[in-house]
């Protein structure tokens, strides 16, 4: 600067000038008085910043003209108070990448004195409309001005570290457990990130805990969320066989107490209100934002069935991202490539609709029923509020009173983390060991892990709220998990209720479509009787004829429509009824892209199912599609692969006791027989006991003189595409 500056903010070369020419830099005036923190280190009376490009003052931005005279640049000053060196995710190298942020204090243009903490590169650009600065109440320069202000304001940052007057510490873009003693939440001192937040303590801890005590004594349903709350803080310290962030829906009739259990969680780490809990008119982005934020913890979202609405699919995308934990990779506003935020959380959410029915409609439904619990907020066992007239003065002294589990719960998990471990190490072979509680670590180890972090939950509750308080989250928490408890000898898990569902459904499909596949052997067709003269009742052909006529008739109309078949049955019994199916299924592209979309049943969950109960066969080696021979290729319309399925009523029973005897692992064929692929016959006598009946029951018509009954369709013959009454004659054994 051409002219030093003295503390009376006077230029020393000009204190004998003109009187006109005196400008000083500022002065406090009586209008806006602003006072300084305490503690903070720029507090040096009038000045809070003075270098060679100008200063910053109690009234603003100077800067120096040609003549050295100083002038104000903009009259609300912004002056810095600490750098924070923030942790944030882990990056492709496996290191938290490292931001920084900057905490300023500022004028408002309302009066007195703002503070935020900002990345850096929020420290310029001031005439954006939504500017955090301008949305804090202080004014930003005119864009004439704004370089000017953001030149001075980085000379500022650059010298004040030089001298040591710009204090540096550690801060966290994340939260959750940054390390084994530390725990961050949006709200938190060390927490830098813009999610909202309000973990705070007030009022007496004696009289929420047994406001608290009091509600969960009375409800059921609110000691399991209070235990599943409690429950997530133990993601990062103990290891979980699956990351997935778990979800406990409570659903039903309105006005019967499901956003005042949130109310009453929230009050676990802040205020019963929002923003502690999300609600359904919320964005996309603010629900990931949230969830990111809930790292390590608990998430509370209110008509969760709002937002999930917004989905295509009615809200299976959601719930499959939200269960997942985020960490999807998008596309910055420059063009480069950044990952989103990622989370291991338990939400707890309340809506009208029944998350279990979303999921059994969705393609991912089986794997959306292992991550999600869900209650009836009118459960006729864990129950809601049920004295109404002490609810309002007990979510009173909520009100006054709230956010003293949180620090507490933290607090001892940090002290007795190994101890915390062994317990969870405990519980896991305990539950384990359960013969009745097979089907839960059988196949669903996503659900057990959430009554695993419940029981410790559970546990917790008696250091962070009370004795009393613990032991109803254990009495929850053991009513949810008897609901999945088997006989030993039964043994039949949800999943495997559930793949045993899903082929049923295939067979009703393939019923209703008969008319779409072509048949070898025998089809369906309702019995037909006829009357004599004489009144008695006759039928014109055996119901074997019948069938095998309308196996020639389905399969004909299924070859004449130009775009070739769905699939291939071989029926190789006469059928009881429409759904009565011994014999073989192959399922072409066409078929598998339309169980997809009007059936909503997804490949993948079908194969599971079919290894599951043993009913799929592969002949293609490392896969479990089937490749098609020329005849099906041309039969089916095109395409290579498809999937080949043995077709029988699957056996939930008799499966159930297979599967805990030798679990069925990778694609099965059954021992010696042959692929469709060669030029052998896949049906060779001794692979079936029906074909073995066939055969009896041709040699018994035979000896009695009969014409002998014949099975046709078994000759896989190669076919043009472009089908005619001879060549479908040809394929299926003569004329009908």
């Amino acid at each position: 600067m051409a002219a030093s500056m003295t503390s009376d903010n006077q230029p020393l070369d000009d204190q004998d000038a003109p009187a006109e020419k005196e400008r000083p830099w500022a002065s406090v005036s009586e209008e806006m008085e602003l006072l300084m923190a305490e503690g903070d280190p720029l507090d040096e009376g009038e000045i809070f910043y003075s270098g060679s490009l100008g200063q910053i003052t109690r009234k603003g931005f100077w800067k120096l003209d040609r003549e050295g005279m100083p002038y104000c640049v903009h009259p609300l000053p912004l002056w810095p108070i600490e750098t924070i060196d923030a942790e944030g995710s882990l990056d492709a190298r496996g290191e938290h990448t490292i931001a920084t942020y900057v905490r300023v204090r500022f004028a408002r243009i309302q009066g007195g004195v703002g503070e935020l903490k900002l990345p850096l590169g929020e420290l310029g650009g001031f005439g954006r409309r939504d500017h955090p600065l301008t949305r804090a109440g202080w004014k930003s320069p005119s864009s004439r001005r704004a370089g000017a202000v953001e030149e001075l304001l980085t000379q500022a940052l650059t010298d004040l570290g030089e001298q040591g007057k710009l204090p540096v510490r550690k801060g966290y873009e994340t939260t959750g457990w940054v390390d084994h003693d530390q725990h961050i939440r949006p709200g938190s001192e060390l927490y830098v990130g813009h999610a909202l937040g309000s973990t705070i303590t007030a009022g007496s801890r004696d009289v929420w805990a047994k406001a608290m005590t009091e509600l969960m004594d009375d409800s059921g349903i609110l000691s399991l969320c209070v235990a599943a709350a409690l429950g997530s803080l133990f993601r990062g310290v103990v290891q979980l066989p699956h990351d997935t962030s778990h979800i406990l829906s409570l659903t039903g009739a309105p006005s019967r107490g499901k956003t005042t259990m949130l109310k009453v969680v929230s009050s676990l780490a802040g205020v019963p209100a929002k923003p502690s809990y999300l609600d359904g008119a919320s964005t996309a982005r603010g629900l990931e934002n949230r969830l990111g934020a809930s790292n390590h913890g608990w998430m509370l979202l209110d008509e969760g069935d709002q937002l999930l609405m917004r989905d295509s699919d009615g809200g299976a995308i959601t719930l499959m991202f939200i269960t997942n934990g985020g960490g999807r990779e998008k596309s910055s506003q420059s063009g480069h490539a950044v990952q989103g935020a990622g989370w291991k959380t338990t939400l707890i959410m309340t809506g009208n609709k029944s998350l279990l029915d979303l999921a059994a409609s969705a393609k991912k439904g089986e794997a959306l029923t292992t991550r999600i619990f869900e209650l009836d907020i009118l459960d006729a066992d864990l129950t809601t509020f049920s004295e109404i007239s002490a609810l309002p003065g007990r979510l009173h002294a909520l009100t006054e009173n709230h956010g003293w589990a949180y620090p507490a719960a933290v607090d001892h998990i940090s002290k007795h983390r190994a101890e915390w471990v062994q317990l969870f190490l405990d519980n896991d072979k305990e539950l384990r060991s359960n013969p009745r509680l097979r089907p839960i670590f059988n196949g669903d180890e996503r659900l057990l892990a959430f009554f695993e972090l419940a029981l410790l939950g559970a546990d917790l509750a008696e250091h962070a709220i009370s004795k009393t308080a613990s032991e109803r989250c254990h009495d929850a928490v053991a009513i949810a998990l008897a609901r999945y408890e088997q006989e030993p000898e039964q043994g039949i898990s949800q999943s495997l209720q559930r793949q045993h569902k899903l082929l049923l459904d295939l067979h009703e499909w393939l019923s209703f479509n008969a008319g779409r596949f072509v048949w070898k052997g025998y089809a369906w067709k309702e019995p037909m009787r006829m009357r004599s003269t004489s009144g008695e009742e006759y039928e014109p052909m055996t119901e074997g004829d019948r069938q095998i006529e309308q196996a020639r008739h389905l399969s004909s109309s299924a070859l004449g429509g130009g775009r070739g078949a769905l699939g291939q049955v071989k029926q190789v019994r006469v059928m009881k009824d429409e759904l009565d199916f011994e014999g073989e299924l192959v399922l072409g592209a066409a078929a598998l892209d339309e169980l997809e979309r009007v059936a909503k049943i997804d490949r993948a969950e079908l194969t599971t199912a079919a290894k599951a109960f043993g009913l799929l066969q592969t002949n293609d080696q490392g896969r479990d599609g089937y490749k098609l021979s020329g005849a099906l290729k041309a039969q089916l319309g095109g395409g290579s692969r498809g999937m080949k399925l043995l077709l029988r009523k699957p056996d939930l029973a008799e499966q159930a006791r297979l599967l805990a005897a030798r679990p069925v692992t990778g694609a099965w064929k059954p021992a010696g027989w042959k692929d469709d692929s060669g030029m052998s016959d896949l049906w060779e006598p001794q692979d079936t006991a029906a074909l073995e009946q066939v055969a009896r029951e041709n040699a018994e018509q035979d000896a009695a003189g009969y014409e002998p009954l014949h099975v046709p369709g078994f000759e896989d013959v190669d076919v043009d595409p472009r089908y005619s009454t001879e060549s479908i004659e040809a394929l299926f054994g003569g004329k009908p």
